[in-house]
Formats: structure tokens, C-alpha cells, sequence
């Protein structure tokens, strides 16, 4: 089911039984023939800050996932020999980084028409979107647009995609804005997760690092509702989080 706007008991009960199902085709689905999307944090939005986790070598553990899912049959493209070369081919392809981002990688990457975003984000309560919309604008917004499409940083590996989580939003702290509980995430934050889900079709996602910025989302920690930014994002993808735990 596509929409989101699960507003009665009958609904959440809906949303649940969604989310069983993903899990158990995500069980039953052969291999070969499953799309991951592994996400890396990256905060505040440069470059050299791609997969930061204190105490964890993103890089390298994205390299062993990789490897560990080409042997258990996952169809993997050719995987980088190390993490820096990993950083290298992310970069090359274009960030989030606005001071290095090119014509040429925001011409050749991964992008969704405008009109394609409006369409889901007409499933989203009309509660949330005012929210939305007094911080960001009209849909699609401003962040990350470009003529007449939305851009999204990330390479594909076969069926696994690789790529870099959107930042919450723009101002004075990054890094405050980034743990903000009130903060909408933009338009193009939202896209992104739909793009996986519907576009790119993730049966899961791995997201790596020390945290990402999901959780951070404006609503509840459990017991999620429709109008809480998480489930709004992630919907009813599985998701893996492999996480440090060094840090209380």
C-alpha cells in the first residue's frame, strides 16, 4: 500500500501488518534478487565529514557489508578494494557539498521530476504538510533542486545502493539544526526516502555510522503515529543499524 495517511485504529493496525509483510518477503525473497540501500551520515554536510561516526570506520565496516553480502549470493557490483577508495568513488560522483558539487555530477545523478515528488507528497496528513510547508516552502522546495528535478547523492553497486543521507536543514548551527526535535526535514529529505522505497524499491536499509538523523525527526520515539516524521520517512522499510557502542 502506498499511502501513509493511516489515521484511524484500523489503519495503524494496517501500517503494522505492512510492516510484518516487507519483513517476511524480506525473509523469503531469494538473495540475488534483493535491493539494499546502505546510508552513510553525514554532518554538517561536507564532504570530509561523508560517514562520520566517532569510533567507527564507516568506510571500512561499508566495505566488509559489502563483501559479507556478495558471499551470502546478494547480486554486489564490483566492490572498492578499501574504504578510502569507497569515499573517493561517493565524492567523485557528487555529495552534498555544495562548494564542490559540478554541473557534471549534479547532470549525471540519481534525480526524480519535481511532479513526481508532489504526487507523494499529496499521501502525507495535511497536519504535517502546513508544518512543512511555514518552514520550507511550497512543494518541492528549494534545497537540492535544480531546474526541474530534485538531486540525491549515491552510487549502485548492483542491487546495492550506497548512499549519503540528506541533511535536516541549513542555518547558523548545522549541527544544532541536525538534533532539532522541532525541525521539519525538507522536501527533498522526504523525497529521498520515497525514492528508495518506491523508485530504487528498497527491501531494506542499512543505515551506518554512529547515528543518522531519522531519529531526530520531529515526533515520537515508539509507538509511532502518521504524523511522526519517522514513519512518515522511512514508511515500511526493514531497517539494519549497525551502531557504536562506545559512546552513552
Amino acid at each position: 500500500r502506498g499511502s501513509t495517511q493511516y489515521t484511524t485504529v484500523p489503519d495503524r493496525i494496517t501500517h503494522v501488518v505492512s510492516l510484518a509483510k516487507r519483513s517476511i518477503a524480506l525473509r523469503k525473497k531469494p538473495n540475488a534478487d534483493k535491493k539494499i540501500a546502505i546510508l552513510l551520515t553525514n554532518f554538517p554536510t561536507k564532504n570530509a565529514n561523508i560517514g562520520n561516526a566517532v569510533g567507527l570506520d564507516t568506510p571500512a565496516s561499508v566495505i566488509h557489508i559489502l563483501n559479507a553480502l556478495k558471499e551470502a549470493g546478494y547480486t554486489v557490483g564490483k566492490i572498492p578494494e578499501a574504504g578510502d577508495d569507497l569515499m573517493h568513488a561517493l565524492i567523485a560522483a557528487g555529495g552534498y557539498d555544495k562548494e564542490c558539487l559540478t554541473e557534471a555530477q549534479i547532470r549525471d545523478a540519481i534525480t526524480i521530476p519535481l511532479g513526481q515528488y508532489d504526487n507523494w507528497y499529496k499521501d502525507i496528513p495535511a497536519k504535517v504538510r502546513s508544518g512543512i510547508e511555514a518552514h520550507w516552502g511550497s512543494p518541492p522546495g528549494e534545497v537540492y533542486r535544480f531546474n526541474d528535478f530534485l538531486y540525491f547523492a549515491g552510487i549502485r553497486y548492483g542491487n546495492i545502493f550506497i548512499g549519503i543521507q540528506p541533511t535536516r536543514g541549513f542555518g547558523e548551527n548545522p549541527v544544532a539544526i541536525y538534533h532539532s526535535s522541532d525541525l521539519p526535514p525538507t522536501h527533498h529529505y522526504l523525497a529521498f526516502y520515497r525514492w528508495l522505497r518506491n523508485d530504487f524499491s528498497a527491501d531494506a536499509i542499512i543505515q551506518c555510522g554512529k547515528h543518522g538523523n531519522l531519529e531526530w525527526l520531529p515526533g515520537k520515539s515508539l509507538a509511532l503515529s502518521a504524523e511522526c516524521f519517522p514513519e512518515i520517512a522511512i514508511l515500511d522499510m526493514p531497517v539494519f543499524y549497525p551502531f557504536v557502542i562506545n559512546d552513552p
